[in-house]
């Protein structure tokens, strides 16, 4: 497991964008030896090109070459303190007693959120304001 994970490393060290990669093998009582994690750095601020998303799909085909292995590869906050490994999910609502001025920001903030490169946006979301 050891060297079929060290192969899947140098993939991902290879390419643009990665820093730095850490990885263990085996884990809690629930996974044996034939399970292991590995952890990737990206390059911050202007010494990244890409998005990591577009990272991960960059890396997705090469490292279904590696023999062996099977990854599964998820993007995680920047800073984690406990919790379960998966990315977070974020519900945004904006509230107002003034539906006019709810309906002026309500775009604002998306276009805002929709230009920050490491955020995903669901296809569901909408501005348009909830009827009570």
């Amino acid at each position: 497991m050891a060297d079929i994970q060290q192969r899947a490393a140098a993939v991902i060290l290879g390419g643009p964008d990665v820093a730095t990669v850490g990885s263990a093998i085996g884990g809690g009582s629930s996974s044996g030896n034939n399970t292991g994690r590995i952890f990737i750095s990206l390059n911050h601020g202007t010494r990244r090109k890409a998005t990591e998303a577009a990272i991960i799909q960059r890396l997705r085909p090469k490292l279904a070459q590696v023999p062996g292995i099977t990854t599964y590869l998820q993007p995680l906050e920047t800073i984690q303190i406990g919790g379960p490994a998966e990315p977070p999910r974020v519900s945004v609502q904006l509230q107002d007693v003034d539906i006019a001025e709810l309906q002026e920001w309500a775009p604002k903030l998306e276009a805002k959120l929709k230009s920050l490169p490491g955020l995903q946006m669901s296809p569901a979301i909408s501005s348009t304001p909830a009827r009570n």
